[in-house]
């Protein structure tokens, strides 16, 4: 299942590098690393340098000034790797070295995602070593993300069942760094446990104005991949919601949504019966009008799938 959702991925990614990520792409995906982090019980704080000439390849300590997220209780001072450092994901989220652009120095202040030793999964799973620096931000936008990312976490792990509710406040203001760490947590931690629920939400995130279009694809990865462990009525849930989608979506989301339907359509051949030949009728005819003006590249799984069965 991971080789399938990495497949996706990889597709995904490339039509990223294919042009310059928009600025909530590069949210989405810093959203992506630190949610990665926060599911291994990372530490998250503010604090201060207490070294007195901190150096490059040295460690340095830091007074907390803030707890944020992992910190154990009564944790005054932190020692930290300061050695910038490049890892796939902080390359990935646009943020090549995590200390970039962050002065440190005797009393400045910043706030630290620092990897841990969780339980749950390990940090080699996600590409971090134990207690490595993930990210840094002093701030501006990237320090309000990592400060919003840390208090949703806190209140998922607090009530797990508030997932629902931060999916669902997706749909109102823009907030593409939520929905990027709350893919990683649905993909990461709800499958494991309840893969219809992970499936149903990820579904309602298509669409969403949280959502980037160009992060779609790491969105229906999973959809795609867990398939088949869905109850039938999630199935059709999940499917009729792409389908609706699909039938007003342009350009690279439609390219990801066709192909996640045809993929889907090659080893579920009753997906054209949950659709409905209404919604079929127009989804297919946004698929061919799209074709017709170059806007999407045409897509055999999907047209032998469900195009053959709209004719």
């Amino acid at each position: 299942m991971r080789i399938l959702i990495a497949i996706v991925a990889v597709a995904a990614q490339a039509a990223l590098a294919a042009s310059p990520p928009s600025q909530s792409a590069l949210d989405f995906m810093l959203g992506e690393l630190i949610g990665k982090c926060l599911i291994v019980r990372c530490q998250v704080f503010r604090g201060s340098v207490l070294t007195d000439a901190p150096k490059s390849g040295e460690a340095i300590t830091l007074r907390v000034e803030e707890p944020l997220f992992g910190v154990e209780p009564g944790t005054s001072t932190i020692e930290i790797p300061y050695q910038p450092e490049v890892s796939i994901y902080s390359l990935r989220a646009g943020h090549g070295v995590p200390w970039a652009g962050v002065t440190v120095s005797h009393n400045s202040e910043f706030t630290v995602v620092l990897a841990g030793s969780g339980p749950r999964v390990p940090n080699s799973y996600m590409g971090f070593r134990p207690n490595s620096v993930v990210f840094v931000a002093a701030g501006g936008r990237s320090e309000a993300i990592v400060r919003l990312l840390a208090m949703e976490a806190e209140k998922i792990e607090d009530s797990p069942a508030g997932i629902v509710d931060a999916v669902a406040s997706l749909a109102g203001e823009p907030r593409p760094a939520l929905s990027g760490y709350l893919t990683v947590y649905l993909d990461i931690r709800e499958t494991a446990v309840d893969p219809d629920l992970e499936c149903v939400l990820l579904s309602r995130m298509v669409g969403s104005p949280s959502l980037p279009n160009e992060s779609l694809g790491f969105v229906l990865a999973p959809l795609v991949a867990n398939y088949f462990r869905l109850a039938v009525s999630t199935r059709s849930e999940v499917v009729q919601r792409l389908a609706s989608f699909g039938q007003g979506a342009g350009g690279e989301p439609a390219a990801a949504l066709f192909n996640a339907l045809g993929r889907i359509a090659e080893f579920d051949h009753s997906v054209a019966g949950m659709i409905g030949p209404l919604a079929l009728d127009a989804l297919t005819e946004n698929y061919r009008a799209l074709i017709k003006r170059g806007k999407i590249p045409a897509n055999r799984s999907f047209e032998t799938e469900l195009g053959k069965a709209h004719e």
